[in-house]
């Protein structure tokens, strides 16, 4: 019997993370350790997904060195990280000229560099054929009004995606991005959806579950071919 891929989920509670994790959970093939900065909202996923394994990471706290060895030792006798998926994201909505330095440096630090602090360490950790996927947005193609902090990190993640493709390429570690549109999770609740439906020419959101179908694609042993890659999926609102 083929043993289940070591799976790191970064940011599980979140709408799109937990499609991922749902979806991985019932393809039956993944050992799941999925993490969250709520503990109340991890006590939450285990008690639905019972054989999962859960983490409390702070993104700002600059100890992801530890954190690695908690993820490694949880992994135990079948150790080393199949792969890493990268879900957390904020926000910071705000016109340029009225946003507050410590507003971008939240958003920046958040989205994009503990991304790379966390790669970092985890790299040696990996076993090789592992993947990382790291989840975008159709506004670091885009831009958007009053999103200058949200789409500079984006675009940063997609430019170390490339980067660290051609660097990992080496161990047979493919690193991927996606890059959703419109998504029905709570960041949108407050969208006026018919507004902003008209932006996109198959005239909907995505569901999270559009978003998690293609990341466990991504990470999957069908996807070996594909590394260093941005997969758009935003419904026609970017075409390229």
């Amino acid at each position: 019997m083929e043993r289940k891929k070591n799976t790191l989920i970064i940011g599980a509670n979140g709408g799109i993370g937990r499609a991922i994790l749902k979806e991985l959970y019932e393809n039956g093939g993944h050992k799941i350790i999925g993490t969250s900065t709520n503990s109340q909202a991890l006590a939450e996923l285990k008690s639905e997904f019972s054989e999962i394994e859960t983490l409390e990471f702070d993104h700002v706290a600059r100890n992801e060195k530890d954190f690695v060895t908690k993820v490694c030792e949880i992994f135990g006798q079948n150790g080393g990280i199949d792969s890493i998926i990268m879900a957390s994201g904020i926000t910071s909505d705000c016109l340029c000229m009225r946003l507050e330095d410590s507003l971008w440096d939240k958003t920046i630090d958040v989205n994009l560099s503990s991304c790379f602090r966390l790669i970092k360490c985890a790299y040696r950790k990996m076993n090789p054929g592992g993947a990382i996927v790291v989840l975008s947005s159709v506004i670091a193609r885009m831009g958007n009004i009053g999103q200058v902090a949200y789409a500079a990190s984006k675009g940063g993640l997609e430019g170390m995606v490339r980067t660290l493709a051609r660097e990992f390429a080496g161990k047979n570690i493919t690193v991927n991005a996606v890059a959703p549109g419109w998504v029905e999770t709570k960041m949108t609740e407050t969208f006026d959806k018919e507004a902003f439906s008209k932006m996109v020419p198959l005239g909907r959101f995505a569901k999270p579950e559009e978003i998690a179908f293609s990341v466990e694609f991504l990470v999957s042993e069908k996807a070996r071919y594909i590394t260093g890659h941005t997969l758009e999926i935003n419904g026609g609102m970017w075409m390229i």
